[in-house]
């Protein structure tokens, strides 16, 4: 039964759980590089490898996931706050100034994250108000000299 509970309650209440931070990323229909900060992100699968993640249905590049030929899940370490807060912003181009390469399945790779997962799609599904992609994992790119992950609680990035 949820008629007693309120947007703000269910959004007070996930806020709660420690989550990390990740920027997930593809390439644009038009050839530009897009990403956005999620922490909705969970691993699903060991065998075949998948993961999740899930974008609001009205976000403007919808489309673009929802059509590319991969896409990256880069896990933030706790000194990338710059670059999380960027890629949450309404900022045109999130990649100015931003080190990163094309990965082999050409999804972009931010650099000195902890860990970026390429991803092939996998299925989508209808959330509610979201799209949940699955992707299968086609390669992992570790960066041994970030040690501590970033975190989001209650509304808010932190340090562990």
């Amino acid at each position: 039964m949820t008629e007693n509970v309120t947007d703000r309650d269910f959004k007070t209440a996930m806020g709660r759980f420690l989550t990390g931070v990740t920027i997930v990323s593809c390439i644009r229909q038009d050839g530009t590089p897009y990403g956005l900060t999620v922490n909705s992100f969970a691993s699903v699968s060991l065998n075949p490898r998948l993961v999740l993640w899930s974008l609001i249905k009205d976000n403007s590049s919808a489309e673009d996931f929802a059509k590319a030929q991969s896409f990256s899940i880069a896990f933030l370490a706790e000194e990338q706050g710059d670059i999380c807060q960027r890629f949450a912003s309404d900022h045109e181009d999130r990649f100015a100034g931003v080190a990163w390469h094309q990965g082999p399945s050409g999804a972009p790779i931010i650099e000195n994250a902890l860990t970026v997962l390429e991803c092939a799609p996998w299925q989508l599904h209808d959330g509610g108000d979201h799209i949940i992609h699955i992707g299968e994992v086609t390669a992992i790119h570790h960066n041994p000299d970030a040690q501590k992950p970033m975190s989001y609680f209650a509304g808010k990035v932190n340090e562990i």
